[in-house]
């Protein structure tokens, strides 16, 4: 008879990601007061995520090898166009990443900031 081998790990994955989104338009743009001679478009757009994985190795035989990933991430981003000609937007994230061996922290957790600043002007 032959022997069956049994895995002694199991490995579980968790996750899940929100997004949601808001857009404005006024075709008609806006005027200031002072500044008669401009007009400016109303375009506004803002578009935010936030998403989570974790990955989780359990050792049947040897607890101190189990190990434990997570990643939690989120970013927001605005743009908005000013005129025909200039428009612009900005970007924040934020990026959280841990991990445990045996119940202990890793040092390879790490958070991660990052802000993007664009601006287009149309010749």
């Amino acid at each position: 008879k032959t022997p069956t081998t049994k895995s002694t790990t199991v490995t579980k994955n968790l996750g899940g990601s929100v997004n949601l989104g808001y857009t404005f338009n006024k075709p008609s743009g806006f005027k200031l007061g002072f500044l008669k001679h401009l007009k400016f478009k109303n375009d506004v757009t803002v578009n935010g995520t936030l998403s989570y994985n974790q990955t989780i190795n359990e050792n049947k035989i040897d607890t101190t090898q189990n190990t434990t990933t997570g990643n939690l991430s989120g970013n927001i981003q605005c743009s908005y166009a000013f005129s025909e000609a200039f428009d612009g937007g900005l970007t924040v994230s934020v990026n959280r990443q841990t991990g445990k061996t045996g119940g202990v922290k890793n040092n390879t957790d790490r958070t991660d900031y990052g802000i993007d600043l664009f601006v287009v002007f149309k010749f």
